[in-house]
């Protein structure tokens, strides 16, 4: 799937970088295909996690949880995997223990209210975390991303009033995406102990 989707962007960045100058067309030819694969990629992903969600007729619920998803995740970082396919696997499996999730958690206003202080507290910490993909940030593009961070938690902390019917699953979703985060974390850490070694 990946070599698909690199092939569609190659060829639609060779239709669009016609008539550029070479040095141009070689600075951003990389960044134009990395950005469509990008999108090609987590469309797919997310259609085919859609699928089951469709066949047991809780597309609405799968919405809730790509909606929280969406505006968590996105500025806080998490596990990357590097296959398509480890990749689709891990997003199925946060999906579906956010559905299930759901079912087990206590909706009541203070753990409401808990989850998404934990939330911020995480954002504030951690985000966003580095990946292989994109290992480095600069301090103000830190702080730009934590800033965006905190207002689509806002956002969806003013949203979950109005979505009440499904804010098990909303908070689900949050435990699921801060799990995440914390294994990212503790990986990224792992990692950074062992290339130390290897340096010393």
């Amino acid at each position: 799937m990946d070599c698909l989707n690199e092939k569609i962007a190659l060829l639609y960045t060779k239709k669009y970088c016609a008539g550029y100058e070479e040095s141009v067309q070689e600075e951003y030819s990389q960044k134009i295909i990395f950005s469509i694969v990008a999108i090609l990629s987590q469309t797919e992903k997310l259609l085919l996690v859609m699928i089951p969600f469709c066949m047991i007729g809780r597309f609405v619920e799968y919405l809730v949880l790509l909606l929280t998803l969406f505006l968590s995740r996105v500025y806080m970082g998490g596990v990357h995997k590097n296959s398509f396919l480890a990749c689709l696997i891990h997003t199925q499996i946060i999906f579906f223990l956010a559905f299930f999730g759901g079912s087990y958690i206590s909706t009541n206003i203070v753990n409401v209210i808990l989850i998404f202080i934990i939330e911020i507290m995480i954002i504030l910490m951690w985000a966003p975390i580095p990946s292989k993909v994109k290992p480095f940030y600069s301090k103000k593009r830190k702080k730009h991303i934590k800033k965006r961070g905190i207002y689509a938690t806002i956002v969806l902390g003013v949203s979950s009033f109005f979505l009440w019917r499904y804010i098990s699953y909303i908070c689900s979703m949050l435990i699921c995406v801060q799990v995440d985060a914390f294994c990212a974390v503790i990986r990224r850490r792992k990692n950074y102990y062992e290339n130390e070694g290897k340096v010393k």
